[in-house]
C-alpha cells in the first residue's frame, strides 16, 4: 500500500488499502476478544487452578465482547481517524496546497463526525454500566468511591478527587449531588447499592486507585472535547 502509489494500477493499489484496513481491524478485534474475555471468563471452568475453554464461540462471545469490540472500540478508531484526516485536511487548506480536494475531504470527515461522537459517547456510557454490572470494584475505583450508597438512596458523583488508599477515603474532592445515580440508570432512585471500595478487603480491591480515577476521567473528558 505505502510503496505501490502509482506503480501499481490504482484499483489494485485501492484494494491493498481495503486488505491492510480489514487485516489491522480482525487484529483489534482478536486482541480485544482476549481483553474482554479476561474482564469476563465463560465458555469453561477452572481446573486446578487453570482456566480450562471448552466452548471456544462461548468465550469469544463473552458479554464484554459485543460492547467493548463491536461497538465502543470500533467507533474510537473511526472517530479518531476522522480527526487525524480532518487535521490534516486542514492544514493543507491553511497552507493553500491542493484545497478543492481537502475541502471536499474536510467536508466529509466532519459530517462523519458530527454523527459518530455523540454515538461514541453513549456507547461509552453503556460499556460503564456493563462495567458496574460485571465488576462493582472497577467502577468504585474509577469513582474513587469508598462507601456504600444504599438501595433507594441516590449516589453522589465525584468531578475531582484526590484518592488517598492508605486511609480509605478521598482527602478532597468536588462531588455533584445524586450525580452517579443518573449517570448508571437516569433516575434517582436506584434498585441496587452502589457498593464502596470499604466493601472489599484491600487485597481484593484495584491498585493504584487515583490512576484509575484519573485515567478514566481524561479518557471521558478527551471524547466529550471531541463531541
Amino acid at each position: 500500500m505505502l510503496f505501490g502509489w502509482e506503480r501499481v494500477h490504482p484499483v489494485i493499489h485501492y484494494l491493498a488499502t481495503i486488505m491492510v484496513a480489514f487485516d489491522a481491524n480482525l487484529s483489534t478485534f482478536w486482541i480485544l476478544v482476549a481483553n474482554s474475555w479476561l474482564q469476563t471468563p465463560v465458555g469453561g471452568e477452572m481446573v486446578d487452578g487453570k482456566f480450562i475453554v471448552s466452548d471456544y464461540f462461548q468465550a469469544i462471545s463473552n458479554p464484554f465482547m459485543v460492547k467493548s469490540v463491536s461497538s465502543h472500540m470500533f467507533f474510537a478508531t473511526l472517530e479518531t481517524s476522522l480527526f487525524v484526516i480532518g487535521g490534516i485536511s486542514a492544514w493543507y487548506i491553511l497552507n493553500n496546497r491542493y484545497q478543492v480536494f481537502f475541502a471536499r475531504s474536510l467536508k466529509i470527515v466532519l459530517a462523519a463526525a458530527i454523527a459518530v461522537t455523540p454515538l461514541q459517547i453513549y456507547i461509552g456510557h453503556l460499556s460503564a454500566e456493563q462495567v458496574a454490572h460485571y465488576q462493582p470494584t472497577k467502577l468504585a475505583a474509577m469513582e474513587a468511591k469508598w462507601e456504600t450508597s444504599p438501595a433507594g438512596q441516590p449516589a453522589d458523583w465525584s468531578l475531582l478527587a484526590l484518592p488517598d488508599e492508605a486511609g480509605q477515603k478521598n482527602t478532597w474532592e468536588i462531588t455533584i449531588p445524586n450525580g452517579l445515580g443518573y449517570i448508571l440508570e437516569f433516575k434517582k432512585n436506584l434498585s441496587e447499592p452502589v457498593r464502596g471500595l470499604k466493601e472489599w478487603a484491600p487485597s481484593a480491591r484495584p491498585r493504584m486507585v487515583g490512576l484509575i480515577y484519573y485515567s478514566f476521567r481524561i479518557m471521558s473528558g478527551i471524547g466529550f472535547f471531541l463531541g
